[in-house]
């Protein structure tokens, strides 16, 4: 989409910001019954596909159970827990770093929405958007909650507190995964450990464990042992070493083009990139799409009038340079390709 910013505006805030909110806003304006309304807000199935269509991430949707659904028939994961269960899994969720929970709360005469961004002892912190006083507050709200300040900007409430008035949260889905015991994202250790690791002869580059400057993670760079100048390889890795993006950049012109129009080699490396540090549970909806092996069979993929426009067709297309770029999303990631940098092909896996 195209986002319009007032350019006689005075607002001094950061510019990405200004245009978040101009998007929202934009698409709330076409289609409010998709993304709700600015001045009425929005139901949880709304706030649902506004940040899908904005940020690409397909959050995992959770109701308490004996609330009300709030319009979200048209979500595609929506899972019922009852409140001891989801306690369980949200305390687990903050154990193992998660952030970012956006929670629908309702006192029984209005609702409202806040983000949950951590647990302390029996307490959720959270940040309300509401200026002043949080809507949480005990003068402010009709169930009796009495949150405390936290910090700055920030507000808190015992366990039971929040149990009287969450609807349903919109869930960062790898961490929500994990913290039921099920596999979550691909662990830098477990990478180590695979094949693609092994046969490619993947190492580490001196001197590439680099902290990032908010101290929530590291960016690794890696090599492979043969063509170490046709092939970049770069993760960024959370602070509990899970790979949280992963870039694998190929030289176009030792990529595609003669002598074998699709360099089979190169094509060996992307489709075993995108095998590996696809996180497990999206291996088998990600094995449907992955580029051919064969130099001819990529060709016959491309001729192939019937499968235009298909997944597996488009990735194989971006590849080659026959259309600019393609971003595929899975449950719990996102497979793009194209070519940000003049040269080269770059294949980037995103975890949610």
């Amino acid at each position: 989409m195209t986002v319009r910013l007032d350019p006689e505006s005075h607002d001094d805030r950061v510019g990405w910001v200004r245009v978040l909110e101009q998007a929202a806003y934009q698409l709330r304006q076409e289609n409010p019954a998709l993304y709700g309304s600015g001045d009425r807000g929005g139901t949880i199935g709304q706030s649902w596909h506004l940040t899908n269509t904005m940020f690409g991430i397909p959050m995992v949707c959770v109701l308490v159970e004996g609330r009300p659904r709030q319009g979200t028939e048209s979500v595609p994961t929506v899972v019922t827990l009852p409140w001891p269960r989801l306690l369980h899994r949200l305390r687990r969720f903050f154990e193992i770093g998660g952030s970012g929970v956006v929670a629908f709360v309702h006192d029984g005469r209005s609702g409202h929405v806040v983000t949950l961004t951590g647990h302390e002892g029996n307490r959720f912190v959270y940040h309300d958007p509401w200026p002043g006083d949080s809507l949480l507050c005990r003068h402010q709200n009709a169930a009796g909650v009495d949150a405390q300040e936290h910090g700055e900007h920030g507000w808190s409430v015992t366990e039971d507190e929040l149990a009287l008035v969450l609807v349903a949260v919109n869930i960062w889905p790898g961490l929500w995964s994990e913290a039921g015991g099920e596999p979550g994202p691909l662990g830098y250790g477990e990478l180590r450990e695979s094949e693609f690791w092994s046969s490619f002869g993947v190492h580490e580059v001196t001197g590439a464990d680099d902290a990032d400057e908010d101290d929530s993670g590291r960016t690794v760079r890696l090599s492979t042992g043969g063509f170490q100048n046709e092939i970049t390889l770069e993760l960024k890795c959370d602070e509990r070493d899970r790979v949280a993006r992963a870039t694998l950049r190929l030289r176009e012109s030792w990529a595609v083009g003669p002598p074998w129009g699709a360099n089979p080699f190169a094509l060996d490396v992307a489709r075993s990139f995108m095998s590996a540090l696809t996180p497990p549970a999206d291996r088998t909806a990600a094995r449907q799409v992955l580029p051919p092996l064969s130099p001819a069979d990529a060709v016959a993929l491309l001729r192939d009038v019937s499968g235009q426009g298909a997944p597996p067709w488009q990735l194989m297309a971006a590849y080659m340079g026959m259309i600019p770029d393609i971003r595929l999303q899975f449950s719990m990631c996102a497979l793009g390709v194209s070519r940000p940098v003049e040269g080269w092909i770059q294949i980037e896996i995103m975890t949610f």
